[in-house]
């Protein structure tokens, strides 16, 4: 028996019942068949690709890996999310991505939910697999996530997954999604937890446009608002720039500023990585 036919044979039975999620586990195994298949239809002869048998195989598969998600995602269950299917499926299915907008809208708007982390993190990981490409919908979505999120893991998760990201194609998202870039900048002071600022620097760094961020928070640390020149110095913390105009300048701040508060953030911020002390000792 031919490997299509036999692929087709075993998706077939697979998909006639989607009420045992065990066939998840089960279908990822003849995924690597599929792949096969599928991945030489260039090099077939064009009206293979309009034999019955080939469209019964690539109409199995994008309804499995739809039935799939909808089901994983309905039963409330992380669990029921299978990596290792939506990893398999992500590069037979990005060829027809038309196919499954609904899928893909589905989990966008699952997102937005009120679920847990976890859950929302598996979908993250499906939307980035399963896309062959990043697009600004996701770029705003992963944006939206970190600007939302309360778990800190969470808003690392969506750096991490913002990192993935071709630095030159990254670049122009931040360049044509003002709003986004203004949250990704904000982070590297509004941020409580120091590790998600540090992957927000890596963002400007990879991008090379920390070198404006760096001249506006200078430019901050002359501010008459005591919260911008506590803004400035968090930012540059995150940036981790220690050059001598802004030992200086953070010096200053730490012995002369007006506002007991900011002195103090200076001090924490700067003396948290042990790099300033000297300056105000």
């Amino acid at each position: 028996m031919c490997l299509s036919k036999i692929v087709s044979n075993r998706a077939a039975g697979i998909y006639n019942d989607f009420h045992d999620l065990t066939f998840i586990e089960s279908f990822s195994l003849n995924m690597d068949y599929a792949k096969s298949v599928i991945c030489r239809k260039q090099c077939l002869r064009d009206d293979y690709k309009k034999m019955p048998l080939y469209e019964d195989l690539i109409y199995n598969i994008k309804y499995i890996f739809k039935k799939s998600i909808l089901i994983a995602i309905k039963t409330h269950d992380s669990t029921n999310i299978n990596e290792k299917l939506l990893v398999n499926t992500s590069r037979v299915l990005c060829k027809f991505s038309h196919e499954y907008d609904e899928s893909i809208q589905f989990l966008y708007n699952q997102l937005e939910q009120n679920i847990s982390y976890s859950k929302k993190n598996k979908i993250l990981i499906s939307l980035v697999e399963h896309l062959s490409h990043f697009t600004p919908k996701l770029f705003q979505s992963l944006v939206n996530q970190i600007n939302h999120a309360t778990s800190p893991d969470y808003r690392k998760k969506a750096f991490d997954m913002l990192n993935l990201y071709d630095i030159s194609q990254l670049k122009l998202l931040m360049e044509e999604n003002t709003n986004e870039y203004q949250i990704l900048v904000s982070r590297m002071y509004d941020e409580p937890d120091v590790k998600v600022r540090q992957e927000a620097s890596y963002i400007f760094y990879r991008t090379e446009m920390y070198r404006t961020i760096k001249e506006n928070a200078i430019k901050n640390l002359q501010s008459e608002s005591p919260i911008t020149r506590e803004n400035a110095i968090i930012c540059l913390e995150s940036l981790g720039i220690v050059d001598k105009i802004i030992l200086k300048a953070i010096s200053e701040l730490a012995q002369l500023d007006p506002v007991k508060s900011v002195r103090e953030n200076v001090i924490m911020h700067c003396d948290s990585e042990k790099r300033f002390h000297y300056f105000y000792y």
